[in-house]
């Protein structure tokens, strides 16, 4: 089954989808997402407020309770049915002295007196009522118990020490305070009205909860419930022993942040929608433009060259159209260009084939020099026009060196061989004949390169050398430095050759490998391009970067035998 390619205008849409929707998208996300964690944070500092309050108010009450016990634990008639030793009368009398306060006040559940021994002198507690009863004890003492008409519940133990006038103590008396009486007043209004309130007792397996959630889940920072998750907190009490716990329900708090997330996602989602449409329209209108774009270079492939593109507007699309007709009008151009350099191909061809039919005779007429040369007197003035002729003929030599290389730079013999020495005889030559210049060659040679060789063939190695070393040498035009570096870099030997000279301008960077290209009148345009031949031979790679007024650097790399 043959898939159609997606257009442009799909592929945009796309784009701005994942781009711009799909971020606001999650953004409405997050924000209905953090409504439950902001309404929980805000409830949960109300809740902090209403323990702090909640904890204050039960101390008071707290206090109350231990002022009501100790003034009960110091009445006269109390503390003498401690001294009396059992006796009935005065326990008697001391139970009838505290049925009032205790019957008065709010939170006591029970009163338990023991002497010093610990035995019960005498009791009260909440219940029905009935008489005084006489309890026989193994000592023959008399227990009073009394209840008062008071329904029981969750209670916590109060105990006060009973001491006689001189301070001793003679016994204790406990009293049970009620959960309920300790209950502040004003709590879970302030936070919520469906707010619990738990006094649980520490120490104690007795708990007071106002409503009708177990005390398990009130000790969980959050749990669930029928009607949805609540959250709870816990603050414990040094006097009295109790945690203090408040729980109300989640969904009180976090239903206007959801609603105002809501609200945020629905505004998101219909800002969304209209970047959506916005760019459908901006959309059609540019790819009409494009798809005039895409004809014009179908005809273009088809070999129509005079075809144009209309530009209206004046926006990128403007501009490419622009550039489409820049770029036929350059095709055109390029293609008689190429037909040019075929024809200058065929040329250099002939040349290389003209050198070689050169070089015997230009080797036999530079040897009769040197013979000539030997003759003259040493201060003659024919030994520098000699000197000049001579060195005119090494240069046409190693052009015409040049030009065999390249015819055939494809037939060379490779053995392994150092690079070193193929730099340091390149750098030799080169030395003879520009270092009255004050040309100089500095060659740096890395320690890993002690044992690094190439497969290649040498004549041509130093061949490429020499070219670098010459191109550089006359590109100073004068004194100057020509640095050369030698190093591996895992498998590949890396040669460098940068020199101080003017550089050369972007447009000769661009066409400095081709041959016969120069910019120099004297010269033949074949030194990088026969570099580069050679390399390419050598399974090399060949980068060329030079920046006008800072010179240039030429760099090789060779693979490692």
């Amino acid at each position: 089954m043959r898939v159609m390619p997606r257009s442009l205008r799909s592929r945009f849409l796309v784009l701005v989808s994942c781009g711009a929707v799909l971020p606001l998208a999650l953004i409405g996300l997050w924000l209905t997402s953090s409504a439950t964690r902001s309404g929980e944070r805000f409830l949960r500092q109300q809740m902090d407020r209403t323990l702090a309050e909640a904890e204050r108010e039960l101390q008071t009450r707290w206090g109350f309770r231990e002022s009501e016990l100790l003034r009960i634990a110091d009445a006269e008639p109390v503390r003498h049915s401690f001294a009396a030793g059992g006796d009935s009368a005065k326990v008697a009398a001391a139970v009838s002295w505290a049925q009032r306060p205790f019957t008065e006040s709010e939170g006591l559940e029970s009163l338990v007196a023991r002497d010093d021994a610990g035995m019960v002198l005498w009791q009260l507690r909440a219940g029905l009522v009935s008489p005084v009863e006489q309890v026989g004890r193994a000592s023959g003492a008399a227990v009073a118990s009394t209840n008062l008409g008071i329904s029981p519940s969750s209670t916590i133990g109060l105990l006060v020490t009973v001491r006689n006038d001189d301070g001793r103590a003679i016994g204790t008396v406990l009293g049970r305070v009620r959960l309920r009486a300790l209950l502040p007043s004003v709590v879970p209004p302030s936070v919520t009205n469906e707010s619990v309130l738990a006094l649980i007792a520490r120490g104690e397996p007795q708990s007071l909860v106002n409503g009708d959630i177990p005390a398990d889940s009130m000790a969980r920072a959050s749990f669930r419930m029928p009607d949805g998750q609540w959250v709870s907190m816990q603050r414990d009490m040094a006097r009295p022993p109790i945690t203090i716990a408040l729980a109300a329900p989640l969904g009180d708090f976090v239903a206007p942040f959801e609603a105002s997330a809501r609200t945020g996602a629905v505004a998101l989602a219909l800002s969304a929608l209209l970047v959506l449409a916005l760019v459908a329209w901006f959309t059609i209108r540019l790819t009409r433009s494009l798809e005039d774009l895409a004809i014009a270079a179908d005809a273009v492939s088809a070999g129509d060259l005079e075809r144009q593109v209309a530009a209206p507007g004046n926006d990128e699309t403007e501009r490419v159209a622009s550039a489409f007709n820049s770029m036929t009008a350059s095709l055109r151009a390029t293609l008689g260009e190429l037909s040019q350099r075929q024809a200058l191909s065929a040329v250099g061809e002939f040349a290389a084939a003209l050198a070689h039919e050169v070089r015997n005779p230009l080797t036999s007429i530079r040897l009769d020099l040197q013979l000539a040369r030997e003759q003259l007197a040493p201060d003659s003035r024919a030994q520098e026009i000699m000197g000049r002729t001579l060195r005119q003929l090494e240069r046409l030599d190693r052009s015409v060196d040049g030009a065999l290389r390249i015819a055939r730079s494809g037939r060379m013999e490779f053995a392994p061989l150092d690079l070193q020495a193929a730099a340091h005889a390149a750098a030799d030559t080169v030395l003879r004949e520009y270092g009255w210049q004050g040309v100089e060659i500095d060659i740096t040679v890395d320690d890993d390169m002690e044992a690094a060789q190439v497969r290649g063939d040498s004549a041509a190695l130093e061949q490429l050398f020499l070219n670098l070393f010459l191109n550089a040498a006359q590109a100073l035009h004068g004194p100057g430095h020509i640095d050369v570096s030698l190093g591996t870099r895992d498998q590949t030997i890396i040669a460098t050759v940068a020199d101080d000279g003017p550089g050369m301008s972007p447009e000769a960077l661009t066409r400095a490998r081709e041959p016969f290209f120069t910019t120099r009148a004297e010269g033949t345009g074949l030194g990088l391009a026969v570099a580069d031949r050679i390399v390419s031979a050598h399974r090399g790679t060949l980068d060329i970067a030079s920046v006008t007024g800072e010179g240039t650097t030429v760099r090789f790399a060779l693979p490692r035998a």
